[in-house]
């Protein structure tokens, strides 16, 4: 077996890989190439930075990496790890990581980032015995939000990214890999931004009406009420919705998701290791 970076590795190859890594998992996974084209763009995946392991020639194992900054430190975020059935059992991702490190640290990377699945024990287990601690818990939603009894009279308008970006800076921390700043402005031509003026707060959402994804959505208030109005004025534009990665810290937005008739998704667990 071979480990290398992925740079001459076609697209194509790296899905079929993941397709049948991820043939059994806790949720159904895209296949279509265009998808994973759009999902490792907004991830800012860089091939030359990402690695497989290769038997003759043939994909058997990958971790996928964007890289940028992410709150003032240069990061690799696995946004994808795979090893097909007939490898697993054999280290693979620990042989990649063993190969990929000291890479990572040449290219000023001092802090690798992931997310796993809470169910995925397996996997959890892997990446401890690599180095990885836990640095926080992410919960997801779905559903039809529910209007509340009672709701504000406010002012929403559709305006562009440029507008909202001094408001996105304040919350940023609040958002994950896939939905910070610098994520939302690599699918920027894809989302949709929205100012909301209402009697006692004011605030904005970003969507993903490709995939009734919820990307972002703030109150100057930060209360359960204000996020809960804010839900009831996204709802006339994006009834059906999914939101992923709300750091469990946000309790008030997690209340209001609740209370709007949500249902959790899968939740994951964020790890972090410093190079």
């Amino acid at each position: 077996m071979e480990i290398r970076n992925l740079k001459n590795t076609p697209l194509n190859a790296i899905v079929t890989c993941l397709s049948e890594s991820f043939a059994n998992y806790f949720l159904p996974v895209p296949t279509g190439i265009s998808y994973w084209e759009q999902r490792f763009n907004g991830a800012r995946v860089n091939f030359e930075l990402s690695f497989g392991c290769f038997e003759n020639d043939e994909l058997v194992g990958f971790i996928v990496h964007g890289i940028d900054y992410f709150n003032d430190r240069r990061v690799a975020f696995n946004t994808g790890t795979g090893v097909t059935s007939k490898y697993r059992g054999k280290q693979i991702t620990q042989q990649i990581y063993n190969y990929a490190l000291p890479r990572l640290k040449e290219h000023g990377i001092d802090l690798c980032m992931l997310e796993v699945i809470e169910q995925n024990e397996i996997a959890r287990h892997v990446y401890e015995k690599i180095g990885f601690t836990n640095s926080g818990r992410l919960l997801s939603f779905q559903g039809t939000i529910q209007p509340p009894a009672t709701s504000s009279e406010a002012t929403v308008q559709e305006v562009s990214l440029a507008d909202l970006e001094p408001e996105i800076k304040k919350k940023d921390h609040h958002y994950s890999w896939d939905n910070n700043l610098n994520g939302v402005k690599k699918l920027e031509q894809v989302h949709k931004y929205y100012r909301i003026t209402a009697p006692g707060y004011q605030g904005y959402f970003i969507i993903h009406p490709g995939r009734n994804a919820l990307i972002q959505a703030e109150t100057s208030k930060d209360t359960k009420e204000s996020y809960l109005d804010l839900l009831y004025h996204i709802q006339h534009i994006l009834p059906t919705v999914k939101i992923i990665n709300v750091h469990e810290s946000r309790q008030d937005f997690i209340e209001a998701i609740k209370q709007a008739g949500l249902s959790g998704l899968v939740n994951q667990y964020e790890m972090r290791m410093t190079v």
